[in-house]
């Protein structure tokens, strides 16, 4: 029923403009909005959750996503932040399927919309879940490290492989 209503595109409009944040309203062009078919919950979780992905510009004219997950279910998914992403990426992989020669991911804005009785208490971001917060953030926002071996001198490298092999095999 409640994917059903969001098929009109007047009850969709009325529905995000209401409850996305105004950073989000001001870089999506709403009136482009587009119900997808397409569903990214796991097949066990199909019974107490429903999901509504929208395909939309931003005002740059880039592909975006509002990706809506509709909770109905007696118990708090703890780990929801990790569910979620495991969604976005998902839909971020096929778009890219659909768009091989795209070099940009489009931006995807996932809501939540619970209706359980009990108060909502699950960790709100991912970082929340790690142990020690602020190195799982630093890590998986910044860069990763790339080691170019063809940047590294011939004899600096044999120097280190010739050091590692003495320490490993003596």
């Amino acid at each position: 029923l409640f994917r059903k209503s969001l098929e009109n595109p007047l009850v969709a409009y009325d529905m995000l403009k209401s409850h996305l944040p105004p950073e989000v309203l001001a870089a999506v062009d709403i009136t482009t909005i587009k119900l997808e078919k397409e569903s990214f919950i796991e097949q066990n979780l199909s019974a107490s959750i429903a999901d509504v992905l929208f395909s939309v510009k931003l005002q740059d004219n880039s592909d975006g996503f509002i990706f809506l997950l509709l909770e109905h279910q007696s118990q708090i998914d703890h780990f929801m932040a990790f569910r979620l992403l495991k969604y976005m990426v998902n839909i971020c992989d096929q778009y890219k399927q659909k768009n091989p020669k795209a070099k940009k991911l489009p931006f995807v804005y996932p809501l939540i919309i619970y209706n359980g009785t009990r108060k909502y208490n699950a960790p709100r971001n991912l970082w929340q879940l790690f142990n020690n917060e602020d190195l799982a953030r630093q890590f998986w926002y910044g860069d990763y490290q790339l080691v170019n071996v063809h940047e590294i001198p011939d004899e600096e490298f044999r120097t280190i492989c010739y050091e590692k092999a003495h320490r490993i095999y003596g």
